[in-house]
């Protein structure tokens, strides 16, 4: 199933403030359950939040079609295999005012090969300045090395003001204060090249759980929350107060198997036992859309391109069957070769993977398959 980012803000605040409130200081606060410990964009996945914030912007983005668009970048083009050239916007300013500069960008990419173990193919890469052109070129071909430049370790930062409890980036918000798993307090880039931030200040704090992140919004303390749980949808998406915005996101839920353990015929029976649709719809309530690839349709792999089995209890019951599966001993669950089928389940310990954990027993007790939980990985 892929997963869908949703946030409820309370509506007013769509339009910057309230009437009662335009003389003064106009101040968003948003309420989520995932928080980093730093925004260095370099340091493992910390970029994703640096981005969030409006702190920091790469020099390409990913439109719908995950085709790469230019951000800080005004172009590219590939001169081989191996030699790309990237044209830099002009007129770029940081956060503390300083010029972005074809310079700047290369000791960022420098940097995050060093720092950042998905970016070590720029390890090798040497580059060329021409005006506000950039050439790179590559130790090996990298096709995809535009649509790398848009993930979010490559933030583009001022490396000469930035520390890793103070980084200076181009996006429209500036950090005033960083409490590592606590809460963020922004301020707008006076310099910002691409229109003035909407907000005085916003503050993002952590949340523990979406319970204590439903009665936050209720009660004021909250102008937003990311990714409320299914209840709490139910109730606020029907309160005129409030305004839902949601867009369909690359995370998926997936079941991994172990080949040694589970054969493919019980990974057939599995993948038929499970009832996509009805964990989207009642398990999930708006958050989840079915699907059977990782892949939006737009890339020629998403699910209109691919044929698959449709959820289906008796022939999943069928295969079990002709494959020597056999309830031996009359306990309600299966048995091959003398020996009890018995299945371990693993789970990330957040964005609800217990609930998924939780319904895949219940689909798997359906056709005799014994499963429990054993570990919460981190």
């Amino acid at each position: 199933m892929r997963r869908w980012f949703l946030i409820f803000i309370i509506a007013f605040l769509l339009m910057g403030c309230s009437q009662r409130n335009q003389k003064k200081e106009k101040v968003f606060t948003m309420g989520t359950e995932e928080f980093s410990k730093g925004i260095d964009p370099s340091n493992e996945w910390d970029g994703w939040y640096t981005m969030r914030y409006g702190i920091g912007e790469t020099l390409f983005s990913l439109d719908e079609n995950l085709h790469p668009q230019p951000w800080l970048a005004s172009g590219y083009r590939a001169i081989s295999a191996n030699i790309w050239e990237i044209d830099l916007k002009s007129g770029i300013l940081f956060s503390d005012g300083d010029t972005l500069t074809p310079q700047m960008v290369v000791k960022n990419l420098e940097y995050i090969a060093k720092k950042n173990k998905r970016a070590k193919f720029l390890e090798n890469a040497s580059y060329e300045i021409f005006g506000n052109t950039i050439r790179i070129t590559m130790a090996q071909p990298r096709a995809s090395l535009i649509g790398d430049l848009a993930d979010p370790y490559a933030c583009m930062i001022d490396l000469d003001h930035s520390d890793e409890n103070h980084i200076v980036g181009s996006g429209p918000y500036t950090c005033e204060e960083f409490v590592a798993d606590r809460h963020i307090i922004l301020r707008p880039n006076p310099y910002y090249w691409d229109g003035k931030p909407k907000m005085d200040k916003v503050v993002v704090k952590k949340v523990f759980d979406k319970e204590t992140g439903a009665m936050a919004l209720d009660n004021g303390e909250l102008d937003a929350f990311v990714a409320l749980n299914e209840q709490s949808y139910r109730i606020f998406e029907n309160l005129k107060k409030y305004h839902a915005q949601s867009i369909e996101t690359s995370r998926l839920y997936a079941v991994y198997y172990n080949p040694e353990t589970v054969e493919k015929s019980l990974r057939e029976a599995i993948h038929l036992a499970i009832n996509k649709e009805e964990m989207a719809q009642y398990l999930f309530y708006k958050n989840m859309t079915p699907t059977n690839t990782p892949f939006p349709d737009s890339t020629g792999f998403g699910d209109s391109e691919v044929k698959i089995a449709k959820y289906d209890v008796e022939r999943a019951r069928e295969i079990l069957e002709q494959s020597g599966y056999r309830d031996e001993d009359g306990d309600g669950y299966l048995e091959k070769d003398g020996k009890k089928v018995q299945l371990h389940i693993h789970y990330y310990q957040r964005l609800s993977n217990e609930q998924v954990a939780t319904q895949l027993i219940t689909s798997l007790r359906n056709i005799g398959i014994f499963a429990d939980i054993t570990k919460n990985m981190d």
